[in-house]
């Protein structure tokens, strides 16, 4: 099947627009220390991301809306981190 993906979603129904919900949250999705000490392989340079993150958090605590943060953690030593694990010389940073 040669058809492409933008194709396949309008024929699916999918890509239409969805008006904005009545209850909104905040989702702070992955943001880890290891992203932020230089000394990590992680690190990313994301420090004026992370301060902005830090002030939308302040707006969204005061107008009491709902924060839901995710993020990736592994026990010690990566028993629960599976190939990841093994495969990141940084994935220790992100150990709980």
């Amino acid at each position: 099947m040669s058809e492409s993906l933008a194709d396949n979603y309008q024929r699916g129904g999918f890509g239409h627009s969805l008006s904005f919900g009545k209850r909104p949250a905040l989702l702070v999705i992955d943001f880890v220390r290891a992203y932020l000490v230089k000394d990590s392989p992680l690190y990313a340079g994301v420090e004026q991301a992370h301060a902005d993150c830090r002030k939308l958090l302040g707006y969204a605590r005061a107008a009491a809306i709902p924060v839901i943060h995710t993020n990736v953690s592994f026990q010690p030593g990566g028993r629960d981190g599976g190939v990841f694990f093994s495969q990141s010389s940084g994935a220790e940073m992100l150990r709980s």
